[in-house]
């Protein structure tokens, strides 16, 4: 049950620090595109997703908990 917990945690820092660097790595781009701006609040509301977007994930699928 431990090892569960401290997999599915694991996972988390990952979707969260993924996100938030994926969303760093766009709005970094978006500096050379005239048309576009870049907001710190874009960093936040992607990283935000992500977790959103793992949660409703894994509670759609408990049963994948027991497998992993």
């Amino acid at each position: 049950m431990q090892v569960r917990k401290f997999s599915l945690l694991l996972k988390l820092v990952s979707v969260i620090f993924l996100s938030f660097i994926l969303s760093f790595v766009v709005e970094t781009l978006q500096i050379f595109l005239p048309s576009r701006e870049t907001s710190p609040a874009d960093l936040f509301t992607n990283s935000l997703g992500g977790f959103i977007g793992f949660y409703v994930f894994i509670s759609g699928n408990l049963n994948l908990l027991v497998i992993f």
